[in-house]
């Protein structure tokens, strides 16, 4: 049996597939959330459960005890905080964690950030030394964070950043884009086909989780930052298309994008009040969305919106090089969003999730 490891927001969707991807590789696993957070569904051989509170430090040292390791993925996420409010998680709670790891013995601790500290970029792919630009609250709170984790002394670390994340289970993207594909579907709406657009990049679920093994037991990943991000790099246009053709949407037409005309959409998104940006189609898609989980007896897990939070995809490019991890011997076990994503959505459908 391997050493015990600490995966904090295993409530979460992130941190339950690396509890269950940790477990599998025959790591004793202790995974950790908020009090109150039901743990239950990733609950099984090598796993047990405990709780603390970041922004509580006296609730820490208890749950680090016997572990040797921290996979650190719990993090405030609600765009609509301040930066005041994520930091206190975020920034702060990160802190209270690393202090306590630094009076245990844990000798490896593994931070999940997010590629959206570089912010939009005019070029692409996007690698490690490109320059960070975060343009949210949340993306700046997830930026300082880092820099507490790289400041820490005696935790070896390493710190990941994701790009946009799809798999089984995920509620954000299959909210926004998936159930939006099935309103166009369900009620016979084309859609052009569009050309150009950003360059972007996904990464799997699975992968992220597979990252933090390999992390674990690669010594060479320690003191170091990674991208994560599948090796397959699509223009917006692309990932319509990939959805028309999985949903059966017809087309109808061509249109073609020219950056500089994305770009001003997605200045205009984001810096518009959210009132008038983003809840008015939220509105639109929860009316059509209830009308299809009702004709088809799905169940009402996922809750349909158009998050603010895209808009900076339409600015410039968020397309990312995994080249530095995957050079140390990681391998994607899905390399590309195209060929993945048909099963994903199977398990979407094989849950009653999506018609």
């Amino acid at each position: 049996m391997k050493g015990l490891i600490i995966v904090d927001g295993a409530g979460g969707y992130v941190g339950g597939h690396v509890v269950k991807r940790l477990a599998k590789a025959g790591y004793r696993v202790r995974a950790v959330d908020l009090p109150g957070i039901n743990l239950e569904k990733i609950a099984e051989e090598n796993v047990e459960t405990a709780s603390f509170d970041l922004t509580r430090p006296e609730t820490i040292l208890r749950v680090l005890i016997d572990a040797t390791a921290v996979v650190h993925c719990a993090a405030a996420f609600d765009l609509s905080l301040s930066y005041e409010a994520l930091a206190k998680v975020n920034v702060n709670g990160t802190r209270n964690l690393i202090r306590a790891c630094q009076g245990m013995k844990i000798n490896r601790f593994i931070h999940i950030s997010t590629g959206g500290v570089y912010g939009s970029s005019k070029t692409w792919p996007i690698d490690e030394t490109y320059p960070t630009r975060p343009m949210d609250a949340y993306a700046k709170s997830k930026l300082d964070t880092e820099k507490e984790v790289l400041n820490a002394a005696n935790i070896n670390a390493t710190i990941f950043r994701p790009t946009v994340v799809y798999g089984p289970g995920g509620k954000y993207i299959a909210g926004a884009f998936y159930s939006f594909a099935c309103i166009l579907s369900e009620r016979n709406i084309p859609l052009p086909r569009i050309k150009r657009g950003p360059m972007f990049n996904w990464i799997h679920v699975s992968d992220i989780a597979g990252a933090v093994e390999f992390a674990l037991r690669e010594e060479k990943t320690i003191g170091n930052i990674y991208n994560l991000a599948e090796q397959e790099m699509l223009e917006a246009g692309d990932f319509f298309e990939i959805l028309k053709e999985n949903f059966g949407i017809k087309t109808m037409g061509s249109i073609t994008i020219p950056t500089v005309v994305a770009s001003i959409f997605g200045k205009l998104g984001w810096h518009l009040p959210m009132a008038i940006s983003a809840k008015p189609v939220s509105k639109i898609m929860s009316h059509e969305w209830k009308k299809i989980v009702a004709r088809h007896n799905l169940v009402p897990d996922l809750q349909p919106t158009f998050p603010r939070d895209f808009y900076p995809y339409f600015i410039g490019h968020h397309a990312y090089s995994s080249k530095a991890l995957c050079d140390l011997g990681f391998v994607h076990e899905h390399p590309k969003f195209s060929t993945s994503f048909p099963g994903v959505l199977q398990w979407y459908r094989d849950k009653k999730w999506l018609p």
